[in-house]
């Protein structure tokens, strides 16, 4: 991610700078659209999307195109420029403005990121009932992350009226074009029996369809089925094999959990220092379990870890803060 900010950053003070509006920039421009797979453009992210985008032209070649009216290179250009100012925590005004000519035009994509950033609450008008009037605009063109973002809003009565039975709904739509999060959408829905039957069956399988095409989410939820025993054969090892895939992506959960089963010896041989390590990559992105394991570490210099206890004072009080209470046993 800080890679790719960099990039953008580069690219945005390009966009800023460029005032080009010469057909060849144009057409480089739009022949690097134009050779993005369909079901890229509807189910990859804007931040894939830009990356293959920056890989295939240049900037001021995206703006000559976002100046002639093209709504995908105005979505691609409004994002760039909010993400950036985001990571800089500076005003999104320009970035938004860049969406909005692009949803005005009805594009999907770019009424999904105005519903996104509003929710995020990034714009002046932030509000959720505003973000589900973009994100019901997008779903209805059949937008997936639309779909599921406005099911998040159904099931927990933000910005609509609370609808269980909607919310699932926009999830088998998402889940039914194949993609990812809506295939763990649905799979939370029987998961947890939430606007349908209970059905852990059901719900492992849903987590398996989006865990087999690499998502960390599908992929975590995935292995808590196997740990727990849920709809599937208990299995450790399957479950550490899942953590894993989900922890090499990043996902702090999966690494908190992948320590606590290599600390407890489930699925693999114990291993402290390898513990230790997948431990720390979780604390560091503030997973408040992970904090609260470390602070043990280090309180009883474990697993390579150097007995410090000021150190485990702090882990185990950012725990706290993150909202794990049994570390206030730890600080007592």
């Amino acid at each position: 991610m800080v890679r790719r900010r960099l990039k953008w950053a580069i690219a945005i003070g390009i966009i800023l700078a460029s005032d080009t509006s010469a057909a060849v920039a144009q057409n480089s421009a739009a022949a690097a659209l134009d050779a993005v797979p369909s079901r890229a453009w509807a189910l990859s992210s804007s931040a894939q999307i830009l990356d293959k985008i920056l890989d295939g032209t240049d900037t001021e070649s995206l703006m000559a195109l976002a100046k002639q009216g093209d709504p995908r290179a105005q979505q691609l250009v409004g994002f760039a420029l909010v993400e950036s100012a985001r990571a800089k925590s500076s005003p999104t005004d320009i970035g938004l403005a860049w969406l909005r000519r692009a949803a005005h035009q009805g594009y999907a994509r770019a009424q999904y990121g105005l519903g996104y950033y509003y929710e995020q609450e990034a714009g002046p008008e932030a509000s959720g009932a505003i973000a589900a009037q973009w994100y019901e605009k997008a779903a209805r063109q059949g937008f997936a992350a639309a779909q599921v973002a406005l099911s998040a809003l159904y099931n927990q009565g933000k910005g609509v009226h609370q609808d269980h039975v909607a919310a699932i709904h926009l999830c088998q739509l998402a889940a039914a074009q194949g993609a990812p999060d809506g295939q763990a959408c649905l799979a939370d829905h029987y998961h947890d029996g939430n606007g349908v039957p209970q059905d852990q069956a059901q719900a492992t399988e849903w987590y398996r369809l989006a865990a087999d095409q690499g998502d960390a989410y599908g992929q975590f939820k995935l292995g808590t089925q196997y740990l727990d025993g849920r709809g599937v054969a208990q299995d450790y090892t399957l479950a550490m094999r899942w953590f894993r895939k989900a922890a090499e992506q990043g996902d702090d959960a999966s690494q908190a959990f992948l320590g606590w089963m290599f600390d407890k010896g489930l699925g693999v041989a114990a291993d402290k220092v390898e513990a230790a390590r997948w431990f720390r990559k979780a604390a560091d992105q503030g997973n408040a379990n992970a904090q609260d394991q470390l602070g043990v570490y280090a309180m009883n210099g474990s697993g390579g870890v150097p007995k410090d206890y000021a150190e485990a004072m702090h882990l185990f009080r950012a725990s706290v803060e993150g909202g794990m209470s049994d570390a206030a046993v730890n600080i007592a």
